[in-house]
């Protein structure tokens, strides 16, 4: 994983929301020097809420950065100018962009764009320290596997070959399989980030995804990234009635780490990776079966989990954009 200099993050509110009570990050007030003395630039984000239904308060959104130095810093304005420390997660990846997650501390209406928050960077002072990545309040579900055991909210299948060795889970051979003890419905994502060793991608029989909920048992349904042919990972539906996957290619394995994702919605299903669309899977029926998330492998050779979360998601999901840089005011 990459690590970098020191960059800071705000998020202005715009003024026609109601910003929740709280402390101000800094003790700064105002558009002025002080309250921007520390950043030198910044660029204006609109978030499109195209959806039918509003964003509620709380709701993660996250916006890709061509270039992410270091951990970053999210705030929100109040109204009295101050500003109040936002959770944060940041995902600095290899085989993608950087991207920063947040929630929502203001709900957005259906159909409506907020056009009042600002990223803000280059920051002059390197000796600022840089705010904790809390990945865990962010999302609703998450695990970096950092501590060192399996948390209470996996289990392991029983005689699983499993390690946690440099931040990863490493599902060894001949067989090992983790499954969370929650599981969700549509309307949500699931997000992991895998790298298959030489041995799995040369006889892989490994996979990742939602799944039938409380049992090992590898039977239907499926919602899943699956690999099955050499050097070759693919969407992989299996629900009654069947889906029709469109284009449904798969992607190839390498020696890095990818982020997989699989986005639930009623009438269909969108896998993505690195943070692009792969396939649309059209159900055959609506779903709404709770899934656990799976995590498995039967291959030659070991694969590594680095990070595996679940969040929630709205149809159209809303876009973050970037506007063009700004010299502080």
């Amino acid at each position: 994983m990459r690590r970098r200099g020191l960059l800071a993050l705000i998020l202005l509110a715009p003024a026609c929301y109601t910003s929740p009570s709280g402390q101000p990050a800094d003790g700064s007030t105002g558009d002025g020097p002080t309250g921007w003395a520390a950043y030198a630039r910044r660029r204006g984000l609109t978030i499109a809420n195209a959806a039918a239904v509003a964003l509620p308060a709380g709701f993660i959104l996250g916006f890709a950065v061509d270039d992410l130095d270091g951990s970053p810093q999210i705030a929100w304005r109040m109204t009295d100018g101050s500003y109040r420390s936002l959770p944060r997660a940041v995902d600095d990846l290899i085989s993608a962009d950087d991207r920063v997650w947040f929630r929502l501390a203001a709900p957005i209406p259906a159909y409506e764009d907020s056009t009042g928050e600002y990223y803000l960077y280059d920051q002059p002072d390197p000796g600022t320290p840089p705010t904790p990545d809390e990945p865990g309040t962010v999302f609703d579900f998450h695990d970096d596997f950092k501590s060192g055991a399996l948390g209470a909210d996996w289990e392991a299948e029983p005689m699983a070959t499993f390690s946690l060795s440099n931040g990863d889970l490493v599902l060894g051979t001949p067989s090992a399989g983790v499954r969370s003890l929650a599981a969700w419905g549509p309307g949500t994502a699931v997000d992991f980030v895998l790298e298959a060793t030489s041995s799995a991608r040369t006889m892989p029989t490994f996979w990742g995804g939602f799944q039938r909920n409380g049992d090992f048992v590898n039977d239907l349904p499926w919602i899943r990234w699956s690999a099955s042919m050499p050097d070759m990972i693919a969407p992989d539906v299996n629900l009654t009635p069947a889906a029709t996957c469109t284009p449904g290619a798969g992607r190839p394995l390498d020696g890095f780490p990818h982020l997989y994702t699989i986005g639930r919605h009623l009438d269909r299903v969108n896998f993505l990776r690195d943070g692009m669309l792969v396939a649309t899977c059209l159900l055959g029926a609506e779903d709404l079966s709770a899934l656990q998330l799976r995590l498995h492998n039967a291959s030659a050779g070991s694969i590594r989990i680095e990070m595996a979360r679940v969040r929630a998601i709205v149809d159209p999901y809303p876009t973050v954009t970037l506007g063009p840089p700004e010299p502080r005011p």
